[in-house]
């Protein structure tokens, strides 16, 4: 199935700075999965604990489901001060 994967802030250093559409092969993915398929592709350590994600434009939690032609967001924690 096809979703698309966007990343915010810092994460769009990591895995890209535009929106990828991506074929998941498991079609009872959940976010979580997905995540951390990106980030052995990209051999970058998970921030499960730090990173809030996203599914069709609306704060998600990891074990929700991945549909067909979702779009699924990763928003890391914002910093400064």
């Amino acid at each position: 199935m096809k979703v698309t994967l966007e990343f915010y802030g810092r994460l769009k250093d990591q895995f890209s700075p535009t929106p990828l559409d991506v074929e998941i092969k498991n079609h009872a993915s959940t976010i979580e999965s997905v995540y951390l398929w990106m980030c052995e592709k990209h051999s970058i350590e998970p921030e499960v604990e730090s990173i809030k994600p996203i599914l069709n434009d609306t704060f998600a939690n990891w074990d929700d489901v991945v549909s067909a032609n979702d779009a699924v967001g990763f928003f890391p924690p914002a910093s400064g001060g």
